[in-house]
Order: C-alpha cells, then structure tokens, then sequence
C-alpha cells in the first residue's frame, strides 16, 4: 500500500517515510522511530503490479472521503479471491458439467484453501494464483472445446483463415499474456509458465 500512495503522492515507486498513510499504519513507534532523522527513500522488495492494481482503490476511497488503508485493505485481495472462485467454478462446470459441483469446488476453494488468510492483506499471491488458473482454464476451453489451442495450428497448414476471431485463436494469446503477467505478480510464477 506504501508504494500506491507514493506512486500517487511523489510521483516515485520508491517507498518515502512521509507519506501520509505511514503514520495510521503504524502510530506512535513510527513517530518515535522517526524523530531522529527521516531514512532516505528506498525501493520495495515487491512486485509493483499489485501497487499498480490498487490505484483505483486508492482514489476511490479518496472520492468516498475514506481511509485508502481501509478500502485497499479490505477490497483488492477479496476482488481478487472472488475472481479466482468464478474462475474455479468455470473451469470445474467445464470439466464435471455439473453446476452444483462447480459451486462446491469455488466454496471449498475459496474457504478452506490456504488462500483464505490473504483476504485482508496486500499480499501478492491472491493475484498471483488468479494469473496462474485463469490461463489454465483457457487453455483447458481452448483445447477441448474450440480447438484453438497453438498446438493445433501447427499441425497442420496455418493460413490467414486459421488466425481469425471466430477460431478463437484469443485463448492461446490471452493466456500467455496472463502468464507473463504473473511474472510481474511474483517473480516466482516462472515455475508455472512450462
């Protein structure tokens, strides 16, 4: 969160100790810790795609007359598990064709998975997780239900024809976009891109 309200109050991704949030977060030890000399400008360890995400969020708790730690907080993450959960719920209809089951699958997924303690916190692996399963699915949708998948044009003999929309060639490409973008998520989602 430091990073976002010092991309949108500095201008810099560089985390500033005088930022206006610093002192909700972290109170009285942030003002006696500080007292002394203010540190010097640092980058964050993290990955600056989740900061990037959380911009909207920022502004909107700004407009709503909010705490931006609140709302960032509080809806970032939840989005991006409730996502996640659509995404299991469809990939699980497409491969059981029960909805019921589906719907079960996206409960036990998002409730008693490990992913359920990253709700309220800034956390990069909700959107890192996200990245990875959504391209699953669409290679998955891509593979067994348009025959879209990159391996099948290369069988045989690739024309103009075979690139267009209604082939829906978007799947490949879409999923390896998300897959790259996960790189920016967390620079371990590497492991998943083979």
């Amino acid at each position: 969160f430091v990073v976002t309200e010092s991309m949108l109050t500095k201008g810099s991704t560089m985390i500033h100790s005088d930022v206006p949030s610093l002192r909700e977060l972290y109170g009285k030890s942030y003002d006696q810790n500080n007292i002394t000399s203010a540190p010097q400008p640092y980058h964050s360890p993290r990955s600056l795609f989740l900061a990037v995400i959380n911009i909207p969020f920022y502004y909107a708790a700004i407009v709503l007359f909010s705490s931006p730690v609140a709302v960032t907080a509080l809806f970032v993450n939840s989005i991006l598990i409730s996502l996640i959960s659509l995404v299991v719920f469809s990939f699980s209809f497409k491969l059981y064709g029960s909805i019921k089951l589906s719907f079960v699958s996206g409960l036990i997924f998002c409730f008693c998975s490990f992913i359920w303690p990253y709700n309220t916190s800034l956390y990069p692996q909700p959107l890192q997780a996200l990245l990875i399963i959504t391209p699953a699915y669409l290679i998955y949708r891509s593979e067994h239900q348009h025959s879209a998948f990159i391996c099948n044009y290369t069988k045989g003999e690739m024309n103009i024809n075979s690139l267009s929309l209604k082939n829906n060639f978007v799947y490949p490409i879409l999923s390896g976009t998300l897959l790259g973008l996960a790189v920016f998520a967390h620079p371990s989602s590497i492991i998943a891109i083979p």
